[in-house]
């Protein structure tokens, strides 16, 4: 169990001042995703908080290449103030040369 167990922190963070006008910033993020993960199996959580959006918990599953989950699920279920909703889906397809 301890060599399948991986914890991943992620951060934004922008680098010119919210008072500076006329510039491009980014959203102050944070994220957090614990996983188990193996050689055909992956479950994961991801914990975010990001600046004007708030916390959101999500979760995703990948069975060998086909990978499916959203960023705000547990959010949207135990929330009724929701800001964001999401899925994503995804397809691996090995390209051998």
């Amino acid at each position: 169990m301890k060599n399948k167990f991986y914890i991943n922190v992620q951060s934004s963070l922008s680098l010119v001042s919210k008072d500076k006008e006329r510039t491009n910033r980014i959203t102050n993020t944070l994220t957090l995703a614990p996983r188990l993960e193996t050689k055909w199996f992956s479950v994961y959580s991801p914990i975010r908080v990001q600046q004007y959006d708030g916390f959101a918990w999500g979760f995703g599953l990948r069975a060998g290449p086909l990978t499916v989950g959203s960023a705000s699920a547990i959010t949207n279920l135990i929330s009724s103030n929701s800001k964001a909703a999401d899925v994503y889906l995804g397809l691996k397809i090995p390209i051998y040369q």
